[in-house]
Parts: structure tokens; C-alpha cells; sequence
């Protein structure tokens, strides 16, 4: 984690700006390493190990790893980890656990399904148009990054980039990640809850949720949370189950032979009056596209030339026809922050 993105930080507990960087180990990158953040108003500390630091509220706070932390470090921290939050199982714990899971487990890890036929081509495609959108020296924040799927898409390009995640395990698979190679953007990853960005208003300049607004609970507060971090003019994208026929399909499919694993939060799928509804009073210009007019299954026979060049004829084709474009399985977003 690069130390400057704490000037964008707010306190997830109680929202305070008044932030405190304490860095035990710093790389010659200028990477920290390893050391905390501190609220100086509800004096909680948050911890720094393995790069990423862990900026979780308390009742979503992987309270073995503070109280080994703190167990290390108790010289240099002012008190113990504060008593943990005693509540049941929450949209966003569940999300957790599970991306926990899917991060390392014996049926099929993220990486694996990132990795599948028909996501390698879409990300493709999708990845190869926004890039082309991004100005030099901005900022992008990528909300429910995973292990980096999204992130690394950017990861050439001459700009800042904050990952954040509520899954602990997802977050280190970004950071092994990173640690890799050189990149040529700055990167620093957290552990954080999307349902509330732990941002000040307006940090950044383009915001990423690729495959989120599926997976949380209340996508109408997420969207005003794109929005509030949103710079003028700032963007934002976006990919999103779609209701169609062909996704009723596809589920009907994936009952029959699954090629991956999910677990949805309160709108699994979505339309585009949804999105729009969403942001209505928002001061955010919205496009869509539907896309993927292709069964995944049937993506996923063919040779592997053939993928992403039937997917880009088909999209581009049926996507432009008003009888059928409907039928996609996939809402690309674009949206467009306007000056207040």
C-alpha cells in the first residue's frame, strides 16, 4: 500500500478524515509493508500486513489476525483491538465468507473461473474499450476487485489504482500479484466493505465495479457511493447481469452442467431501467449496451480463435438490433459524473 492514498481515507467505524499513517516496514518502491492506520477520532487502529492494510468496520473485522497484530506490535500500538461487535449473519459477512472460500478451495478457485473461455474474451473486449478512456495521472479505484481480475487490466497505464475488497484472502491473491513484477501504475490494495467507500468525497477520477452491483445488498446507496467519490467528469464502469430470456437459459444450464460458482446478493440480475432507476437525481450521465448474445457453454466448445471474435461480431451486431438486443446476458455501464 503506497502511503499517499491515506490523504483519500475515511475511517470506516466512524467516518473521520482524521487519519494516521504509522509504517513499520517501507520498500524501496514505497510500498508499506506492514505497520497501521489510527482514527484520531474513534481511535481504532487498522492494520498493515502483507502490503494491504485491513480497513474493515468491527462488525466484518477478521479479529484473529488484529489480535495476532496487536500481539506482535502491542509496544507500538496504544491498545488492544477494541471488543468485537457481536452480530449475525449480514448480506456482507456472507459475501466475505464466501469470496473467502472462492479465493482457495478444491472445486473451483476465482482465479480459475476468471480464467474460463468466455470471461477471457468478454474482459477482452470490454477491458480493450475502457482503457482507450482513462487520462493520463488519474486516480481509479476498483470496487470488489478480487484478486485483481479487473486492476491488472490497467496495470500498464501511467495512473493511480486502489483495489479494495471485503475478502482477506482475495485481497492477498492481488498482492502476490502485484509483488510479482514492476508495474507501470501505482497500486495498493485494501480490505474493505463496499456496501460504505471508505473514501473522501470526490478522490477519484474513474471508478471500476466489474461484476459488484450483483453481489450487494443495496445497489441504489452503491451507486450514490460511486457518485460521492466521483471527480467532475469523473467515470464510471461497469458490467452487470442482465434479465433476458437468454439468461433464464443460461441458468437453466449452469443447473445442468455449471461452469462457475456464485453467490448473489438482493438483485442477482438486472435491467437497464434498473440501473437508471438506480441513479435518477444523481449527477451521473448513464449509457448502457447490452452484450454476450452467446450462451457461455456454447463459448466455451469452440476453438480458442474463435472466442473473442464471435463474441465481438455478435455483440456489435445484435447489440444494434431493437428486436433482439434485449436478449444479452450482460449490461455494459459507462457513466459520466456532472458538475454539481
Amino acid at each position: 500500500m503506497h502511503a499517499d492514498i491515506v490523504s483519500l481515507l475515511v475511517c470506516p467505524d466512524c467516518g473521520s478524515a482524521s487519519l494516521t499513517l504509522v509504517p513499520f516496514h517501507v520498500s524501496k518502491g514505497g510500498d508499506v509493508e506492514e505497520g497501521f492506520v489510527s482514527c484520531g477520532q474513534c481511535l481504532r487502529w487498522y492494520p498493515i500486513e502483507h502490503w494491504a492494510l485491513e480497513f474493515l468496520p468491527r462488525h466484518l473485522a477478521y479479529w484473529k489476525d488484529r489480535h495476532a497484530f496487536y500481539s506482535r506490535h502491542n509496544s507500538r500500538l496504544s491498545s488492544p483491538p477494541q471488543k468485537k461487535t457481536t452480530v449475525g449473519a449480514t448480506p456482507q459477512r456472507e459475501q466475505q465468507q464466501y469470496f473467502d472460500w472462492y479465493a482457495e478451495n478444491d472445486t473451483q478457485k476465482y482465479s480459475a473461473y476468471a480464467a474460463t473461455p468466455f470471461w477471457k474474451a468478454m474482459d477482452s473486449i470490454i477491458f480493450r474499450t475502457w482503457r482507450k478512456k482513462i487520462p493520463r495521472s488519474a486516480r481509479l479505484v476498483d470496487v470488489g476487485c478480487a484478486q485483481g481480475r479487473s486492476a491488472f487490466q490497467f496495470s500498464n497505464l501511467p495512473i493511480t489504482i486502489v483495489g479494495f475488497d471485503i475478502s482477506k484472502k482475495m485481497i492477498g491473491e492481488a498482492v502476490k500479484r502485484y509483488k510479482q513484477r514492476a508495474f507501470r501504475a501505482r497500486m495498493s490494495f485494501l480490505v474493505a466493505d463496499a456496501t460504505n467507500f471508505p473514501f473522501r468525497d470526490s478522490s477519484f477520477d474513474v471508478i471500476l465495479l466489474y461484476g459488484v452491483l450483483h453481489h450487494v445488498a443495496n445497489p441504489a446507496h452503491v451507486c450514490r457511493e460511486i457518485v460521492r467519490v466521483a471527480t467532475s467528469g469523473g467515470m464510471y464502469f461497469g458490467l452487470e447481469n442482465h434479465t433476458s430470456l437468454l439468461r433464464k437459459i443460461f441458468d437453466i444450464m449452469q443447473r445442468v452442467a455449471p461452469l462457475w460458482y456464485e453467490k448473489a446478493g438482493s438483485k442477482p440480475i438486472m435491467s437497464e431501467a434498473d440501473i437508471r432507476a438506480w441513479f435518477d437525481g444523481l449527477p451521473m450521465n448513464i449509457e448502457t449496451k447490452i452484450r454476450a448474445f452467446i450462451p457461455p457453454h456454447f463459448v466455451n466448445f469452440l476453438p480458442a480463435a474463435a472466442h473473442k471474435g464471435l463474441l465481438k461480431i455478435t455483440d456489435d451486431y445484435f447489440g444494434n438490433q431493437p428486436l433482439v438486443r434485449k436478449f444479452g446476458g450482460l449490461i455494459e455501464i459507462v457513466g459520466t459524473r456532472r458538475p454539481v
